[in-house]
């Protein structure tokens, strides 16, 4: 038996405009995380696959990219160890106490990028992001976050 994990379930969207899982397809989702244990405790043998390629299979992966910080507004920040990364969108713009209107013309943060600065100044939470935006804020000058795809 094979399982792949990330293309067996249903995900959270990860892109701009997938749509929300559906009441259906959560309640699967559910399910199958109460089973997960199991299918990962008790299999003789569980592969992680990793591909690398040179050039890289994602188009502008390790990139770092310039947005305004507003952008982080629209996003759900995820702290994953030592990092800090786009997890998805937020439909409220206040998500993370950073509430601002985002810039129509930054280029726009987009899921698994890992936040790497603001303003050269290197960030490593939420906490951090906050603090340097706040300074700038003070200084009244633009938050511009560097991000790495």
């Amino acid at each position: 038996v094979v399982f792949c994990d990330f293309l067996s379930l249903s995900q959270k969207p990860f892109a701009p405009g997938q749509a929300e899982r559906s009441q259906e397809e959560l309640e699967r989702f559910k399910e199958a995380l109460v089973m997960m244990p199991r299918l990962y405790l008790l299999a003789d043998a569980v592969l992680h696959l990793e591909v690398q390629s040179e050039p890289s299979l994602v188009a502008g992966e390790g990139e770092v990219i310039s947005a305004d910080c507003d952008e982080l507004d629209l996003c759900c920040l995820k702290q994953l160890g030592q990092d800090m990364r786009v997890a998805g969108y937020q439909n409220n713009r206040s998500h993370n106490g950073l509430k601002s209107e985002p810039s129509h013309d930054a280029l726009k943060p987009a899921p698994f990028d890992r936040i790497v600065s603001v303003n050269g100044v290197a960030v490593s939470g939420i906490e951090d992001l906050k603090a340097v935006r706040q300074h700038a804020l003070e200084k009244n000058e633009p938050a511009i976050a560097q991000l790495e795809r």
